[in-house]
């Protein structure tokens, strides 16, 4: 196996927005991000919500919208409602995990030495439940797991008698749907729902009804308007408490997943809202993909356009106020951050005005647009942890910075980890930091190089973070199986560069040893695979002759 031809170490692309059309004017730094506010105007839908049923009569839900004569009336979906279809199509295109029987076990596991420990529940359900992360929960009675608690609120799991404070079983919500209101007021309009066909064929011989059954529905086809927010410090996270330098207990939040499944479950969320959202009801399927949308990332957590933006249909078009959006821009200074999104049908009145008044015109562009904002803000907040933010701001940079510092920063990192965020780090380097970018390089595949000599049991020794290669005994090797294998040649593959030409030796010598042991594994397993089919065919004939006698 040659080494000049494995491979480098991979780098992560960022995404490239050069052709997007963006609201924004300049590409300013911002703080640390903290949510994502979208406020959406879906396509024109057909009742999307019934509450109770009064009689033959089916009602919407719905809302007084002023108290004048005559009232006026409004439709509404509740957030209960999206976010039945928002974790349905979670589930069935993203395989998202919901909460069912398997909480049952998670709970039973939380429970050590006759103690429940919170800490490991919390974890655990973020790290096993998409729906738990995202949408909270919480359980008030666990009775069905573990007996019926007494009055000093003890339970009994597996026959261990457990003190269980079930207020404390709960997560708050990090993604947040408001009710979503429709734009034209509600006529009272009703059909008249039958199926003479199906009770002529059928339903009166199975029901033996004399009658067909009718049914009077509400019926409401409008433009429905919601907001969706999301907390970015809870995804992915769990509750603490810290001592800060004062001594003052302070509640902060605590990653249980890599960055790289946080940002899966965020933009699989955000690709069901803007792309693929639908409801169904009633034997429909009635598209919630936005018509008009305003949002973007944030430093605070505020829904900046809720309720602040009218919204009216005229020829069968949607208006958008665009006096209100410029007054959210001038009041909260949000402009630059901001991203719109609109079809044909929707007119903004003094477009003009929003300044600058490029709007992104297909959703995926949104779509990948906020990504890219959620992106950088994961990186930066990466910076922020290796305090070495002035490196990676070109206006801050100094040649002084000494990698030391880096590496101080790196050992406070799981091994999980650092390879994938240093690789973010680096794409993101200024051009006047060639020099500390380079040096990064190096410390990656140094990581590398480490992790290839403990996997081999090779002792190094380390001199200016570099590592000297000494020596490899192949009798480390006669214990492994593939998976070790395979998970060495692949580690080797991201260390060239970096090694001398006696290394490159051994090395290679290495790389033929452990394809040969990969051969001889593959042969033996082949070989005790076909004794295995031989013996079994020699006990069936010895079977079939018995028969036969």
């Amino acid at each position: 196996m040659n080494l000049n031809l494995l491979q480098k170490p991979r780098m992560i692309k960022m995404i490239n927005l050069k052709k997007l059309k963006i609201l924004k004017i300049q590409n300013k730094r911002r703080n640390k991000m903290k949510a994502i506010t979208l406020t959406i105007v879906t396509h024109k839908a057909h009742s999307l919500n019934y509450g109770e049923t009064i009689g033959n009569i089916s009602t919407l839900k719905k809302l007084t919208q002023n108290t004048g004569h005559p009232k006026s009336l409004i439709t509404y979906f509740s957030d209960k409602a999206i976010k039945y279809d928002v974790k349905r199509i979670g589930r069935e295109s993203f395989g998202w995990h919901l909460m069912d029987q398997s909480v049952v076990a998670v709970i039973k596991g939380c429970v050590e030495n006759n103690n429940f420990n919170y800490s490991k529940f919390y974890e655990d359900m973020v790290k096993n439940f998409e729906e738990f992360d995202l949408f909270g929960g919480m359980f008030a009675d666990i009775e069905e797991i573990g007996g019926k608690k007494d009055r000093n609120g003890y339970y009994k799991v597996d026959g261990n008698k457990v003190k269980i404070e079930t207020e404390r079983l709960k997560r708050t919500q990090p993604v947040r749907f408001t009710n979503g209101y429709s734009i034209s007021e509600f006529s009272y309009d009703t059909n008249l729902l039958n199926d003479i066909d199906a009770y002529n064929r059928y339903i009166q011989y199975t029901a033996g009804q004399k009658e067909q059954s009718l049914v009077f529905p509400e019926e409401h086809y409008s433009y429905y308007t919601y907001t969706l927010n999301i907390d970015l410090d809870q995804i992915g996270a769990v509750e603490i408490e810290e001592t800060d330098n004062s001594g003052k207990i302070v509640k902060s939040w605590k990653r249980v997943i890599t960055l790289e499944e946080k940002k899966n479950r965020i933009k699989s969320l955000l690709e069901i809202v803007l792309l693929w959202l639908h409801r169904k009801i009633k034997g429909r399927d009635e598209n919630l993909t936005p018509v008009f949308v305003i949002g973007g990332v944030y430093d605070v957590k505020q829904p900046f356009f809720h309720n602040a933006i009218r919204f009216y249909e005229q020829n069968n078009n949607l208006i958008v106020e665009g006096k209100d959006i410029e007054k959210i821009f001038n009041t909260y200074e949000i402009r630059e951050k901001t991203y719109i999104h609109h079809c044909n049908q929707v007119k903004i009145n003094d477009e003009e005005k929003i300044s600058p008044p490029n709007n992104i015109t297909n959703l995926r562009e949104f779509l990948e647009a906020i990504l890219k904002e959620i992106y950088l803000g994961m990186i930066e907040e990466f910076l922020q942890k290796l305090d070495i933010k002035d490196i990676i701001n070109a206006e801050n940079f100094s040649k002084e910075k000494k990698l030391t510092d880096i590496e101080t920063n790196l050992n406070n990192i799981s091994e999980e980890e650092k390879i994938f965020e240093i690789e973010i780090k680096i794409s993101r380097l200024s051009e006047d930091a060639k020099e500390i970018k380079s040096n990064l390089e190096e410390k990656i595949k140094s990581i590398y190089k480490e992790s290839v000599l403990k996997k081999l049991g090779v002792s190094s020794t380390k001199t200016d973070s570099k590592f000297e290669l000494k020596e490899i005994k192949i009798e480390n090797l006669k214990n492994a199986d593939l998976t070790l294998l395979n998970d060495i040649l692949n580690d080797i593959t991201k260390i060239e560069g970096i090694i001398n030409e006696d290394e490159k030796k051994l090395i290679n010598e290495t790389v033929n040893q452990i394809n040969e042991k990969i051969t001889e594994i593959i042969a033996e397993k082949k070989e005790e695979q076909a004794k295995k089919s031989n013996k079994r065919k020699n006990k069936e004939e010895k079977t079939e002759t018995s028969n036969e006698a």
